[in-house]
């Protein structure tokens, strides 16, 4: 510590100069950048995506692929993601969202599946990524007629990390129901759990509607037996005009650490986007080959499309 001199006549006075704390700085090539939006159907900030034409949820579309584009994110996890709908224009929306985005890399689950005669509705959810997917699976949780919900899970390779191997997790909770809530989760567990064995448990990364806000039981459940933490002075990011509920997350492992969460406050859904900027310390930090294994095997969602 350096000592500061002030010379008098008399006396000698030596003062202590306190060095400032040294805020974290994280190189640019380790930050890992995810995101995580309910798009609703592709609708934006109208009422209902059924009024639109298909020309109106395709410009909504194009608005949030330029947002990616923008923000330059990585991964993101969609929620209320439709395939050919009906009520939105007919078209798959993913899809679009890949090739306007930057042509990401996708995975689409099905969880809302509607089919009568020519009439057909499907939704569900949905992860873009700038880097290929491996073992893709989709979950509907299908615990009544009603439960239109469910999650998508892909591991990713994250070449910045030295092509550490990541589960990536997007995720839909039901939202009128707490109890509904708790019984997805608990689904999501032991699918989690069956899935990833102690030899092959990456880091995970679990993005969403939760529906849910920081002190609900869902949450407190997921973050406990799923060992991840979430960042506790996040915004609120719902409804879009006058946001007061936090019911969209990004929960990360405990290895990891947030070097960034914002609240993104362009209106492009009926919620705001979340993005989140993500490190791995060096102790974790380890070279790794990109694994060919087994349990790592290319999805054929999971193309980059052309």
């Amino acid at each position: 510590m350096k000592l500061k001199k002030f010379a008098n006549k008399k006396f000698v006075i030596y003062l202590r100069r306190r060095k400032k704390p040294k805020k974290k700085r994280y190189k640019k090539e380790r930050v890992l950048r995810v995101a995580t939006l309910n798009i609703g159907h592709g609708r934006g900030v109208y009422p209902h995506q059924i009024f639109l034409t298909k020309e109106k949820v395709a410009k909504n579309l194009s608005r949030i692929a330029y947002e990616l584009q923008r923000q330059s994110i990585d991964i993101i996890a969609l929620q209320e993601a439709d395939g050919p709908s009906i009520w939105s224009g007919n078209f798959n929306h993913i899809v679009s969202l890949a090739s306007l985005g930057g042509n990401y890399n996708c995975y689409y689950g099905l969880h809302n599946p509607f089919k009568l005669g020519k009439i057909r509705v499907s939704s569900g959810a949905a992860i873009l990524s700038s880097y290929p997917l491996y073992n893709c699976e989709s979950v509907r949780f299908a615990t009544s007629w009603k439960d239109t919900k469910g999650f998508v899970i892909a591991t990713i390779s994250i070449p910045q990390w030295g092509y550490k191997l990541v589960d990536i997790v997007s995720l839909h909770l039901a939202p009128w129901s707490s109890k509904l809530r708790e019984k997805q989760t608990e689904l999501l567990i032991e699918f989690l759990n069956k899935k990833r064995s102690v030899k092959n448990k990456h880091p995970l990364i679990v993005m969403g509607d939760l529906n849910c806000e920081y002190d609900a039981k869902e949450l407190k459940l997921l973050t406990k037996e799923l060992n991840l933490k979430c960042y506790s002075s996040g915004k609120a990011t719902f409804p879009i005009h006058m946001p007061f509920r936090r019911i969209d997350w990004i929960l990360i492992s405990k290895e990891l650490v947030f070097s960034c969460y914002l609240t993104n406050p362009t209106p492009l859904a009926d919620h705001l986007m979340v993005t989140a900027d993500i490190i791995i310390p060096k102790p974790f930090l380890k070279q790794a080959k990109e694994t060919r294994g087994h349990y790592i095997e290319r999805s054929s969602h999971g193309q980059r499309n052309r």
